[in-house]
């Protein structure tokens, strides 16, 4: 065989590296390491005793698609993918690594391959009825890895008794050992099928499983059907947004962070004016990353009536450009204040050029300093803060016209504000 031959098989048993068993009965046999390997047969097939070459027990696809089922003789490490199309598979032994894994019709649950092998590997899905979940599936995956793995549930119509999944009633994934949802990849577009990254398998060490639960988020003023983060080229990730309405909406800012906690996340420093229309509106900002990893998006939703609204996150999982650390663009200066007018809080975005320390106060039109809101040295970046348009002593500022002022890396900028009760 030659490297990425496939060979497919419909004998009982299967491949055999010796004697007269197995779907070729001759003198010499030579299986490749690199090769691929279909079991397809009518009636239960063993994968049979054969040991391809240069790498013992190494294939690069399996793929099983047989009714009967398929019993896995030998510990084999697959370097690419092995693929559950129909039936059941059984082990002697669990395999020895498998990089990807993919059966979504029979186990409803895809795992990308990524170069990261996982040792001792099983997946499950079985029937499964619960007053928290509302998905009647749930999910086993054993074994054990050292990186990440995206991780991928899919489900029918008749599993989750044809809900209307939507971005106010979306899914998620629980596991039955927590009451907190992992932070997950979802598309309205695609409404039963739904993915995460996994650091490790909880069940590698205990017996727990994953479920869909639902996430409720009726806070946002707008409509919002989809909020996508796409990888474009080898640095950029493209962020695309589209609301079916939108009301009271001042605009929108995107925050980035490697961590999937939102108190991380930093603002790219670019604000999206909305249109506050009744029809379908499409908004798309871009984002350079320079070091592969995975990155979490958020979309703030910021309202004339001075609230800010999260959504997300969205997820992008670079791949392969490099190992340079990742930077955002630096947009100096103020870059929004939001409300503005302001009412009783207002979130302020701002640049630093440089590392320097960093004065922003507040004063009124007779020049006279009303605040101090931030006196500290800032390294360069995108920054926010919250003011709660109160003085230096905590009385709320009168109604009226104030200039704010920011101080940092040698340069001045200000800009004006409203206060209006």
């Amino acid at each position: 065989m030659e490297d990425s031959s496939s060979i497919a098989t419909a004998n009982p048993d299967g491949f055999s590296s010796t004697g007269k068993t197995g779907s070729l009965q001759v003198g010499t046999r030579n299986y490749n390491s690199n090769g691929n390997y279909i079991f397809n047969g009518t009636v239960h097939q063993q994968t049979g005793d054969f040991n391809p070459a240069p790498n013992p027990y190494t294939v690069n696809d399996i793929i099983f698609d047989n009714l009967a089922g398929v019993t896995l003789t030998n510990p084999i490490t697959v370097v690419s993918t092995m693929e559950l199309l129909n039936g059941d598979l059984s082990y002697n032994i669990l395999p020895q690594g498998v990089d990807g894994y993919y059966s979504p019709d029979v186990q409803k649950v895809s795992i990308d391959k990524n170069g990261t092998l996982m040792y001792n590997f099983m997946a499950e899905s079985l029937p499964f009825q619960n007053n928290n979940a509302f998905v009647n599936r749930k999910w086993i995956l054993k074994g054990n890895f050292n990186g990440t793995k995206k991780i991928t549930f899919n489900w029918n119509e008749d599993e989750d008794n044809y809900f209307n999944w939507n971005v106010h009633n979306f899914p998620k994934v629980y596991s039955s050992n927590s009451d907190e949802p992992l932070v997950t990849i979802w598309n309205p577009a695609q409404p039963r099928k739904i993915s995460f990254i996994a650091l490790s398998f909880l069940n590698a060490k205990d017996d727990v499983f994953y479920y869909i639960g639902r996430g409720m988020d009726d806070t946002l003023p707008v409509t919002l059907s989809s909020f996508i983060a796409t990888q474009t080229s080898s640095s950029t990730v493209k962020l695309s947004w589209t609301t079916q309405s939108e009301t009271n909406v001042m605009g929108f800012n995107i925050l980035r962070s490697n961590q999937s906690n939102l108190d991380t996340a930093t603002s790219l420093g670019y604000f999206t004016p909305a249109t506050n229309t009744s029809q379908i509106r499409t908004y798309q900002c871009t984002d350079q990353v320079f070091a592969t990893g995975i990155y979490y998006y958020w979309l703030e939703v910021v309202d004339f009536n001075g609230t800010n609204s999260f959504y997300g996150p969205a997820i992008a999982d670079i791949q392969n450009i490099g190992n340079q650390t990742p930077s955002i663009p630096v947009k100096e200066g103020f870059h929004s204040i939001a409300p503005n007018p302001i009412d009783y809080e207002a979130r302020i975005f701002y640049g630093i050029p440089s590392k320097s320390p960093t004065l922003i106060q507040v004063y009124n039109l007779k020049g006279q300093k009303v605040r101090t809101i931030l006196n500290e040295t800032k390294d360069s970046g995108n920054f926010h803060l919250l003011w709660d348009a109160k003085d230096d002593q905590g009385s709320q500022l009168a109604n009226g016209n104030y200039i704010l002022r920011m101080d940092a890396s040698g340069k001045v900028w200000t800009k004006k504000i409203t206060i209006l009760h």
